[in-house]
Parts: structure tokens; sequence; C-alpha cells
């Protein structure tokens, strides 16, 4: 019975493809700590609505900030707080222990490191970027196709949609 249950919850899983998904989220605001307890709120309620228990879907978190002196390379302004991992526990905890939002927006350099997550990701996931920001890009993304909209065209054309098998019957 145990075994048909099992059985069951991952059929009935949304996301029974493998998927690699990148939750780059604007951790720019200078204000309240409310504001980062709701979007630390926020952030575990997807990822529990995202994360599957067969470990199909492989999740990362990036928060990008940062000062107009730092965001050359783009990783400055950005901070990987976990890698790609089935582990809910593992990015619960990250989001938890995460610092303050501080500094100015560097959309580009969030999407330019979750690019580069994507890239070692698994060959047959479908690969996913969540981007989740509160206004336009205020730093960073200097130099030819540096900024946020550029950046989101590289995505598009450097992480193409992979058509999925079919599951098994």
């Amino acid at each position: 019975m145990l075994a048909l249950l099992s059985l069951a919850a991952a059929a009935a899983c949304p996301c029974r493809q493998p998927q690699d998904i990148v939750i780059v989220f604007d951790a720019s605001v200078k204000s309240a700590s409310s504001v980062d307890a709701s979007v630390n709120a926020a952030l575990t309620e997807l990822v529990g609505k995202l994360s599957c228990p067969d470990s199909a879907t492989q999740i990362a978190l990036v928060a990008f900030a940062g000062s107009p002196s730092e965001c050359t390379p783009p990783s400055d302004c950005t901070t990987v707080l976990a890698g790609l991992t089935s582990d809910a526990s593992t990015l619960t905890a990250a989001i938890d222990g995460r610092g303050a939002s501080e500094g100015k927006r560097c959309t580009s350099c969030g999407i330019e490191t979750a690019l580069q997550l994507l890239s070692s990701g698994r060959a047959a996931a479908g690969a996913t970027v969540l981007l989740l920001t509160n206004g336009a890009q205020t730093v960073g993304g200097g130099g030819e196709g540096g900024n946020a909209a550029n950046k989101a065209v590289l995505l598009l054309v450097s992480a193409p949609l992979k058509p999925h098998p079919s599951p098994s019957p």
C-alpha cells in the first residue's frame, strides 16, 4: 500500500520531467527588515511549490544587488545562495540565512549568473530562469549587450526550449 501511495504521489507531481530552475531575485531594496521577511516568505513558498519529491526538479537561488563600483564582473553584484539542488531544506536554509537587502539593482548581473549556473546544469533537463524584481536596472551592465533586456535575449538564444520526451504509460 505504501509503495502505491509513493507511486501515486510521484505521478501526481506536475514536474516529473527533469527541470533546472534558477530563481533570480532582486535584493536591492534598502528598507525595513519587514520587506526582507516578506521576500523570504514568498521565496520559501515558491520553493515549496516548485520542489518535487522525486528530485526531477533542481532549483538554484541567486540574489542580485550592488553598487556602481562593484558590478564588473557581474558576479560581484550577485550572490548564489544555493546552487542547483533538489533538497528543499537546503534552499529554505539558504533563504533564511541570507543577509539584508542592499545596494542598487543590477538585473543583468543576476541573469548572467543564472546563465552560468544553467550552463553547468543537467543536459537532459529543461532550463528555466524565474526573474523577480521590483524595478528597472539601476547599475551595472556596462558594455555592449550588458543591459537586462539584452541579457534576457541572450538567455533565450543560449538556452532554447528543449522538447521533453513523453512520459511512459
